[in-house]
């Protein structure tokens, strides 16, 4: 009887110390905010210390996970902040790091800030889909807002690279002429030239850029753009016309020579 009334107290002093514990770290994440701020201090005094740089990763990663609880705006300052300081590369992939990578992917609608913060943290984890699909989404962000030269500068990196098809393109490029036109015509026309015509986006713009009025007017007229796929029969009949003067005046000239 009083081994069994030993062995039941032992049992209840280690089953309240396991619930102390769980009670204490559930207290301590009711406030994010405060334990966000000494995990940043302990990360701010590790980064100061050479030697202790590699132990600040457990500390960033914990960061990471309570700003992701706080707010999008606290997330990004502890990436900004913290991020360029550490070392590289990343000693192991994290599922804290890409938590913190699909959060802010996940924000709408996206911005410059957010995005840039995307593509550090897919730098650290370093897995070649997560890194597309952050380049997808800048290259998105650039098309809706239209800026034309960092967004022809992204994609001929990723052409370059092998990570940008043709379902890609399409999408980015739809992005684009949704809000804008292939105003700045040359430089599309030579980016677009490096493509097969069977990787090329089933958009009546992007051949037109190409001067391939035929398959334009096809597609526009599909897509139930009429005066678009007119103008493409004007633009393929002046052509013509003037092609054939241009071949008339060479006879001419021609005959006026042997006379």
């Amino acid at each position: 009887m009083f081994n069994l009334r030993l062995n039941l107290q032992s049992l209840f002093q280690v089953l309240y110390r396991y619930l102390t514990k769980i009670a204490r770290s559930l207290w301590r994440f009711r406030n994010p905010r405060k334990e966000l701020a000494k995990t940043c201090e302990t990360l701010q005094k590790q980064l100061a210390i050479p030697e202790a740089k590699d132990k600040a990763w457990k500390n960033y990663e914990k960061a990471l996970y309570l700003a992701r609880q706080c707010s999008c705006e606290e997330l990004l300052q502890v990436i900004f902040k913290f991020d360029p300081l550490l070392s590289s590369p990343t000693p192991n992939s994290s599922l804290l790091v890409g938590k913190a990578l699909s959060f802010l992917l996940d924000v709408k609608p996206p911005t410059g800030q957010t995005l840039d913060a995307a593509w550090r943290l897919s730098q650290r984890l370093n897995k070649p889909l997560s890194i597309r699909e952050v380049q997808q989404q800048i290259c998105i962000q650039l098309a809706s807002i239209g800026d034309t030269n960092m967004l022809l500068s992204k994609l001929q990196k990723r052409h370059n690279e092998g990570t940008l098809g043709s379902a890609e393109l399409s999408q980015i490029l739809s992005s684009f002429l949704e809000r804008h036109s292939f105003q700045l015509t040359y430089p599309w026309k030579v980016f677009l030239e490096q493509f097969e015509i069977s990787e090329l986006p089933q958009i009546h713009q992007v051949y037109a850029v190409l001067d391939r009025y035929v398959e334009a007017s096809e597609l526009a007229e599909a897509a139930k753009d009429y005066r678009h796929a007119i103008g493409y029969l004007i633009s393929l009949s002046g052509k013509s016309n003037q092609s054939e003067r241009v071949h008339t005046h060479t006879k001419t000239s021609a005959k006026m020579k042997e006379q």
